[in-house]
């Protein structure tokens, strides 16, 4: 099992468009691995590996294989973890948690759009408790998590999860 970490986060908001503009450092089972870049115009996320601890590239890429099955996608799959964890990252979401700790309220939820309900109590099992915001964000990569994050591609026939081009 394989857990990603991401720290010395930086995203710029002004600089997003169709992504979330960010840089951060990729740590992988707890190894500095790469430099992870978006520059928040869409496309992909991108990995620098120079000047890493040996291994690096490895490292990213059983990486992204194990992201590859467990969520069904043909490429890039580990992106769909990172985009989670900059969610948990995202200061203007961590002080909104914090606050929402504060006024007595558990857990959140995400509606459409990335629009996020505060709530006492779980709504469903799309709820998250507040902590989970507030703590430092890593990810373990497993389908289940795969699951639980909606990053698996269903089949469009008959709803069942499948492997087809995201």
């Amino acid at each position: 099992m394989t857990t990603i970490q991401l720290k010395a986060v930086k995203t710029n908001e002004y600089l997003s468009k169709d992504s979330t503009a960010f840089g951060a450092t990729l740590y992988i089972d707890g190894k500095r691995t790469a430099i992870a870049t978006d520059d928040g115009r869409g496309g992909c996320i991108m990995y620098e590996t120079y000047g890493m601890p040996k291994g690096a590239k490895e490292r990213l890429e059983a990486a992204e294989d194990e992201a590859k099955k467990a969520t069904g996608w043909t490429f890039e799959a580990l992106s769909g973890f990172i985009g989670h964890l900059l969610t948990r990252a995202d200061g203007r979401m961590r002080r909104w948690a914090g606050k929402c700790a504060k006024k007595g309220l558990t857990h959140i939820t995400e509606g459409h759009g990335h629009q996020w309900t505060a709530t006492r109590g779980p709504t469903g099992p799309d709820s998250l408790p507040i902590n989970y915001f507030t703590s430092a964000p890593s990810v373990e990569i497993t389908r289940e998590k795969a699951v639980e994050l909606d990053l698996i591609l269903e089949d469009a026939t008959n709803g069942a999860p499948g492997p087809r081009k995201r």
